[in-house]
């Protein structure tokens, strides 16, 4: 037996392996005297079946089976001994490679390779320096928290008018033709949000009208965003399988308005908002609640940015290189979405995905040098927190939180999506808290302004090191 590597371009390669019949042929015999004590064929008695026979019927496909695992265990050997990691999957060069039709006893297999650069994580992570920033909550932005949580929880009472932002508006409508109701045509009604959704003409134009008023407007321009489908369904009223065509122009006449009223500061609210476990006594207890969850937020939405700029300078610094050539034909041949994109797409998708690899590149060089473990209490640990997260006034018992998990843990698409956000949160606090990292102030108008600039201008590191995940040998 024998496996070497042939270099084509830099992390890129041609793996040749060598098995020679005394390597398998000994492991076949094996399988195939197992066969013939248990084989069933009509015409022999049980464990009486000549080695002929056995070996015509079976020693094809056991010796296929025998060379395919000794391929496998000689890859995993190969990157163990010599510290190399294939990227993606390993594609097989039949033209080089023996038939596969049994003529001839001595194999030799070869396959095209990406080698996976290596991720010196600790040595880039001393030369990196960078800020992080530290909001300051003035007293102005805890007082719209409060007016946010007492609308939140406000009820809706109906008014006359004038229509404001933020009103709830019942319309009934009626499809028109050139200016007038369109004989036979569509009635229906439907309620809007009078805020940003609706277009700007539409917004200006429902703004200070009053009950019973009218309007005109295009329905395929009353939102921002709007789709065929959703209109027919929702404004219209249509069903799925009813093809029947509308003209664009409708008349409406506001039949409803509804304004929410802000809830009343005191316990009832304090409840609804945090639970029956709340601790808040008054306005400055809620000051302060408000305060301690703000600053919470803000807390992990600077962490966002600094992973961001962590990985952007680790990137920079660690100038990984890969194998474009082959990721491109492994990409193609192995999934059908990468195969059916456009060049200019396939290319700017490529970028997102080497980012994607690098990520992976930095955190197995962190699991591996750190010995980070996940632990099966860690899932628990992170479902639990994620419901909590989301529904705020979920109370139950230590044991219920557990069964909650348990279940949750069961599906293994889900608990391999905790798994991997476990791997990336252990790996992002261990680089976090062995980095040069200096707090930076900042008041909140300039950290959303940030945040905008960020999102207008750069990519999304942070969601492609979760997202491109890839097959690992």
């Amino acid at each position: 037996m024998n496996v070497s590597l042939k270099t084509l371009a830099p992390q890129h390669g041609q793996l040749h392996i060598s098995i020679e019949q005394g390597d398998y042929f000994p492991k076949v015999q094996e399988e195939l005297k197992k066969i013939r004590k248990t084989a069933h064929i009509k015409g022999f008695r049980h464990g009486a079946v000549p080695e002929s026979v056995v070996k015509k019927l079976y020693g094809p496909g056991i010796e296929a089976e025998v060379l395919n695992k000794m391929v496998n265990e000689l890859i995993e050997k190969y990157q163990k001994e010599n510290d190399t990691n294939f990227l993606g999957d390993l594609l097989p060069l039949p033209e080089l490679s023996s038939p596969a039709d049994g003529s001839v006893t001595n194999h030799e297999f070869f396959f095209e390779v990406g080698i996976a650069p290596v991720a010196n994580v600790e040595d880039a992570l001393a030369k990196i320096q960078l800020s992080k920033n530290k909001i300051i909550l003035e007293d102005t932005v805890v007082e719209d928290e409060l007016n946010h949580l007492k609308n939140q929880y406000g009820s809706l009472s109906e008014i006359k008018g004038p229509i404001e932002r933020g009103d709830l508006i019942e319309l009934e409508v009626a499809e028109l033709l050139d200016g007038t109701a369109k004989q036979d045509g569509i009635h229906s009604s439907f309620s809007l949000m009078v805020d940003d959704t609706l277009t700007d003409e539409v917004l200006e134009e429902l703004t200070g009208k009053n009950v019973d008023e009218l309007l005109r407007f295009n329905i395929r321009t009353v939102e921002k965003n709007l789709d065929e489908k959703t209109i027919r369904k929702y404004f219209l009223k249509l069903t799925d399988d009813d093809e029947k065509a509308f003209e664009d122009m409708f008349e409406g006449k506001i039949s409803k308005i509804s304004r929410k009223q802000a809830a009343e500061l005191g316990p009832d609210l304090y409840t609804k908002a945090f639970g029956p476990n709340h601790t808040i006594q008054s306005e400055d207890d809620l000051r302060a609640e408000l305060r301690k969850n703000l600053s919470a937020y803000y807390e992990k939405e600077c962490d966002k940015i600094l992973e961001i700029e962590l990985i952007k300078n680790l990137n920079s610094e660690l100038n990984l290189q890969f194998p474009d050539d082959f990721l491109k034909k492994w990409l193609t041949l192995s999934f059908e979405e990468w195969s059916k994109k456009s060049k200019s797409q396939f290319d700017h998708d490529l970028i997102h995905f080497k980012e994607g690899l690098s990520w992976q590149m930095i955190r197995n060089n962190v699991i591996q040098n750190q010995q980070i473990q996940i632990h099966y209490e860690d899932l628990v640990e992170a479902v639990i927190n994620q419901f909590k997260s989301s529904y705020p006034g979920l109370n139950f018992s230590d044991d219920q939180w557990k069964d909650i998990a348990a279940n949750t843990l069961k599906d293994k698409e889900k608990a391999n999506e905790f798994y991997t956000n476990a791997l990336n949160d252990k790996t992002f606090q261990w680089l976090r808290d062995h980095a040069t990292i200096a707090e930076k102030e900042i008041s909140l108008e300039d950290f959303r302004t940030l945040v905008k600039k960020l999102n207008e201008h750069n990519h999304e590191h942070h969601e492609h090191h979760h997202e491109h995940e890839h097959h690992d040998h």
